[in-house]
């Protein structure tokens, strides 16, 4: 008896991320093979070669080339310069990945590939302290066959989404010219990019088209030197862009001009200061996450300048848990006052950082000072509490 593909398709897909499972369904019979292999190849992770000799990316691209068709059902690329603790120098006394650096496999196989994302990220910790500068990967190291393979996948018509980690670059111009053809990006996530220091203000410039119609875009900065304002030139248009994240230690006002970014929707901030949301909540936002030092205070504030036509539908803010410093029934009084203009307002989120193994009844305890104080949230059932674990640094 012969089972129908459709629940071939749904038995596989139940096995999505067990990839021993999925090898062993491909081999069980010809109908396996193809729902298999699309979620075995969907996402590939090329890490950096073995102490052992054993190369990944040489060894994908063989199996490509041997099976040709595999190629089209690689969606996510990975290519992860360095992983885990590497504090080791190289030969040359440059802690920098070097596997990347080396042969022409990957400027090979990159045009065999069509895909949907692509990211170029350095994971090994030994940066979090050093200088920014020099961290990672420096883009200028490329052979020109590589960044040609690398800017060629880059502005694919396919590629929508592109994501870089610990990348420096002699100028933010050379970094946004990568992109400048890339007529299919929409989302861009940039993690601790770093810049030559002697041409940080070498701007894009205004008489040069730069073609992506970004709806998203991700900055996370670990220092002050942002490049924020380089999206501002006008060749830039930032007219659909809906969804905004911004990790940085100093803030520059263009992000929250509603005439620079219309139709923003979502915005999740943190930066290290007193929150302005008269300059943060904008009539078509629809979702703000906010990191706050006191959360009680900076509710009040939201709460006496949110427009009272907003869509907002969700505010999250994120902090360590803090008491309540404001009086009670001003806030509440606040809240209640603004809740009656938001016809469209589901939640306020409080989301909390602690550490692995802190005491969880603290945690819980802490929800139901807050729920207390804010009972005119919790009359609605307004209030949704999260524990975060782990780090912010994505």
């Amino acid at each position: 008896m012969l089972v129908p593909q459709e629940l071939v398709n749904l038995i596989v897909c139940n096995l999505a991320g067990d990839a021993p499972s999925l090898r062993s369904c491909s081999l069980a019979a010809r109908t396996f093979v193809h729902p298999s292999q699309s979620l075995l190849f969907k996402r590939i992770d090329i890490l950096p070669p073995t102490r052992s000799g054993d190369d990944p990316c040489q060894k994908f691209h063989q199996t490509i080339i041997s099976s040709p068709h595999l190629a089209s059902l690689v969606q996510d690329l990975r290519l992860v310069l360095a992983v885990g603790d590497q504090d080791e120098p190289s030969a040359a006394g440059d802690p920098r990945p070097s596997w990347i650096l080396s042969g022409k496999t990957l400027s090979l196989m990159l045009p065999l590939l069509r895909l949907k994302h692509i990211s170029l990220i350095d994971n090994a910790r030994r940066y979090a302290s050093t200088n920014r500068a020099t961290a990672g990967l420096n883009w200028s190291q490329l052979g020109r066959s590589l960044q040609s393979a690398l800017i060629a996948a880059f502005c694919s018509p396919s590629l929508p989404s592109v994501r870089l980690k610990w990348v420096a670059f002699s100028s933010p111009r050379e970094l946004l010219s990568l992109f400048c053809d890339a007529t299919s990006l929409k989302l861009l996530h940039l993690s601790c990019i770093a810049f030559d220091l002697t041409h940080k203000g070498d701007s894009w410039p205004q008489s040069r088209a730069w073609r992506p119609k970004l709806t998203s875009i991700y900055c996370f900065e670990l220092e002050g030197d942002t490049f924020h304002p380089y999206f501002r030139n006008p060749q830039i248009d930032l007219s659909g862009l809906t969804t905004l994240t911004i990790f940085a230690s100093s803030m520059n006002e263009w992000s929250f001009r509603p005439h620079v970014i219309p139709a923003l929707e979502n915005l999740m901030l943190y930066v290290p200061h007193s929150l302005d949301f008269k300059s943060l909540v904008t009539p078509r936002l629809r979702s703000l996450q906010a990191f706050t030092s006191d959360w009680s205070e900076d509710l009040l504030q939201f709460c006496r300048v949110c427009p009272r036509n907003a869509l907002l539908e969700v505010l999250s803010l994120d902090g360590a848990r803090t008491h309540c410093t404001v009086d009670l029934a001003v806030l509440n009084d606040a809240v209640e006052s603004l809740l009656s203009d938001l016809p469209s307002f589901e939640m306020v989120e409080f989301r909390v950082l602690e550490t692995r193994g802190a005491d969880h009844q603290a945690f819980l305890d802490w929800s139901e000072e807050v729920r207390a104080s804010l009972y005119s949230l919790e009359s609605r059932h307004l209030l949704v509490f999260t524990k975060l674990l782990g780090s912010y640094m994505q």
